[in-house]
């Protein structure tokens, strides 16, 4: 997220409600806005994935995951503002991403060459204003609602 201010209206109240919560409940609704906030790059990039590529729903062979599996969200680790959206979560999709070059093996053999198909990064630069736009209204529902529920 850029360093640009959020305005949210009604802040003073909100602000209020903020400092009333425990430290536990202030970090659960940080996490939960950026949680959804990262779920909207989460499901475009599956979406872009999926334009790339017929078998991206399809399970491989060897544990049973799909490649829309490996795109995935790291919740804040302590007190970081940050959430990570990654497609390590299954390594083919880095090569489905970078491309790779011509290999070859010790006797010449050629392993070929996997083109580059971008699908992350069109995907986050789409959505990524519409993130940083909801973010401020996705706090404010994660404060009301823990706060609905003292």
């Amino acid at each position: 997220m850029n360093n640009d201010n959020l305005e949210l209206t009604g802040a003073e109240e909100l602000v209020k409600k903020f400092t009333e919560l425990t430290g536990r409940e202030q970090t659960k609704a940080k996490n939960t806005a950026l949680k959804k906030g990262s779920d909207i790059l989460v499901k475009a990039a599956r979406e872009s994935l999926r334009s790339v590529t017929k078998k991206a729903s399809s399970h491989n062979w060897w544990n049973g995951k799909t490649l829309e599996s490996g795109i995935k969200y790291s919740r804040p680790s302590g007190d970081s503002d940050t959430a990570k959206v990654h497609i390590m979560g299954d390594f083919r999709l880095k090569f489905w991403e970078l491309g790779t070059q011509l290999r070859r093996t010790k006797s010449g053999a050629s392993r070929g060459v996997f083109k580059k198909h971008s699908f992350f990064q069109p995907a986050m630069q789409a959505k990524m204003s519409e993130v940083e736009s909801s973010l401020g209204r996705l706090y404010t529902e994660s404060i009301e609602k823990i706060w609905n529920k003292k």
